[in-house]
Formats: C-alpha cells, sequence, structure tokens
C-alpha cells in the first residue's frame, strides 16, 4: 500500500470559538498539511465568522442555523469528507505538529481501520482539570474505547451507523463508545497507540464545569439507543441513587476512590481535598441530570397524547418514530 493516505479533519463545535480557533492553528502547523478541514458549527455567539475571518477558504465551515448536537455534526462532516481517513476531533483539542504525518505511517503499517491516541490535559495546575486528568488516568487510560484525536477510515465508517442521531433529545454521553463498540461489531481493525498524545484544556470555574457536564449522565443512550423503557430505568436510577449515597455514607468505599485518584496523579496533599470536593460535585451533577432526563422524557411522551402506563412500560421505539 504505497499510494498516500489523504487524511482530513472533522470538527463539531458549538459556542466554542476561542477555542476551536487554537485547535485549528496547530491543524494548519503541521509537517503535513491535512487533506481538508471540515468545520460542522451549531454556533449562536458568531463561531463561524470568526473562523471564516481567521482561516477563510482553507476551512470548509458548514453552519447550521440550529443546535442538533454533535452526533449529527460528525455524521454530516464526514459525509461531506472526501478524504481516505477522517479524523474526528472536539474543538478543543490540540494536535503535535506531526501528527497527520504520522497517522499516514500508521494507517500503512498496521493497516489500520481506526486508530487512537492518548490524551495529555495541559492546564492541571489548577484543581478541576487535576481532578479530570486522574480519573482519566485511573478509569479511562488504555481501554480500547473511544479516545481524543479518534480517526477512521472514510469508507468503514459507512459501514457502520455512524453517531447516533434522530432523536428527541441529543445523545450527549456514550455516543463515541457506541460508535466504537459499531466498529468492534463488524470487525473493523482499531489500532491504539497511547504513548502518542493529543491534549486538551479543561474548564476551571464553576459555570464552564456545570455547562459542560450537562447532559452528559448516559440516561439518553441507554433510553434512545439501547431502547430502555422508563420502567427499566427508573429503578436503575434509584438504585444508582442509593449506591452513591451508600459509597460517600460509609466513607471507607469514597475515601478509597479519592486515593485512588490522587495515586495515579497528584500534584501534593492538596490534591485530596481537591479531588473529594469534585468527586461529591460530579456526583451531584450526574445525578441531578438523570432525574431531570427522566423528566424531560415524561413531558415528551405526554405532549405526544401517551397515558402514563404506556409511558413507563413501552420502549421509545414504540412510542416514538425514530429518524436515523
Amino acid at each position: 500500500m504505497s499510494q498516500e493516505l489523504n487524511i482530513g479533519i472533522v470538527i463539531p463545535s458549538y459556542n466554542e470559538g476561542q477555542d476551536l480557533v487554537n485547535t485549528l492553528k496547530t491543524i494548519f502547523n503541521q509537517s503535513s498539511p491535512f487533506a481538508e478541514v471540515i468545520v460542522v458549527d451549531d454556533s449562536s455567539d458568531g463561531t463561524d465568522r470568526l473562523v471564516a475571518d481567521t482561516f477563510g477558504e482553507r476551512v470548509k465551515l458548514i453552519h447550521r442555523d440550529r443546535a442538533l448536537g454533535r452526533s449529527s455534526a460528525r455524521n454530516v462532516g464526514v459525509q461531506r469528507s472526501t478524504s481516505d481517513v477522517v479524523v474526528i476531533l472536539n474543538a478543543d483539542v490540540s494536535l503535535p505538529p506531526n501528527f497527520c504525518e504520522y497517522l499516514q505511517k500508521k494507517y500503512k503499517d498496521e493497516d489500520c481501520d481506526a486508530f487512537g491516541v492518548g490524551l495529555t490535559i495541559t492546564n492541571t495546575q489548577h484543581p478541576y482539570p487535576c481532578y479530570r486528568y486522574a480519573l482519566y488516568l485511573t478509569h479511562v487510560y488504555r481501554r480500547k474505547v473511544w479516545t481524543e484525536g479518534f480517526s477512521v477510515r472514510r469508507s468503514i465508517f459507512f459501514k457502520t451507523q455512524g453517531f447516533p442521531t434522530g432523536y428527541p433529545l441529543a445523545i450527549l454521553a456514550g455516543e463515541d463508545t457506541e460508535f466504537v463498540f459499531d466498529l468492534q461489531r463488524i470487525g473493523a481493525n482499531i489500532c491504539f497507540d497511547f504513548e502518542y498524545k493529543v491534549s486538551t484544556v479543561m474548564p476551571e470555574d464553576a459555570e464552564t464545569i456545570e455547562s459542560q457536564l450537562r447532559g452528559r449522565a448516559s440516561l439518553r443512550t441507554l433510553h434512545f439507543v439501547y431502547d430502555k423503557s422508563l420502567g427499566e430505568l427508573i429503578p436503575r436510577c434509584i438504585l444508582k441513587q442509593i449506591r452513591r449515597l451508600v459509597v460517600v455514607a460509609t466513607v471507607l468505599p469514597f475515601c478509597y476512590q479519592i486515593i485512588r485518584l490522587w495515586l495515579h496523579f497528584n500534584q501534593g496533599w492538596k490534591d485530596l481535598g481537591n479531588y473529594a470536593k469534585y468527586e461529591l460535585y460530579d456526583k451531584w451533577l450526574r445525578s441531578h441530570q438523570e432525574w431531570l432526563d427522566l423528566a424531560n422524557f415524561v413531558s415528551i411522551y405526554r405532549d405526544k397524547g401517551y397515558n402514563l402506563r404506556d409511558i413507563l412500560l413501552k420502549r421509545p421505539s414504540q412510542l416514538l418514530k425514530i429518524s436515523q
């Protein structure tokens, strides 16, 4: 396989103007250029104008008047791409200067259908990014699932279902992992090199943290993508809530989790207290979002005229016409 592969980039964007500009600068500072850069922008804050003014025709900009979610944006970007391999990149991820050249070599040498790399967080001098990096090292690192800077052959992408779309609420958690599971189901050769890293910046203030985590609970994926009824989800939510309370109330399991995080990545004893604070904050936000999603599900079905029995017992596929 001697012919050089064309490698393109697809970036979904939603009100991330400056982060996106910083990411694009690393994309256009490559030792080997990308064949194309596509931004699918759902922003309402003028991000599209900022990108157009800064990068001009170097970026293929697709601006949509309403936010349809990053799964939809990724699918649209890959559909519009003409590259052999597409890197599906978030708007706040920066690439090493040899990333494109590195991917070309890896896809040729290892005959990959898809490829994932490692991640580093650059602002770990702040408490919350430090906590998020400890989480990554403890729970995500070396798991062969979705990674930042994930890439896939375009021909293989079209053998999958793509990222899950067409639901009344955008899927904001688990959609990337589900895509990797879909690749595994079709027998794709997924390669990883966790020693090679892209980088990202995590939020540092409470408002941005809460905004980023909003909608990230997994209920939407379980309900719509895996077709679980509310009757199945409500007991699950109750049990998860009880488990979270037990973990915190009995102290020892909670302390064990915090110490695990601290052992994987720490910059001093002060991190123990920060990890405990953010772990509690994360549990509260996720629990809040789960119950909020349940209320949203009920509201959607009530608006369609279904009675409470149907809402609780029937699966989404029986209640909604889903357009993929």
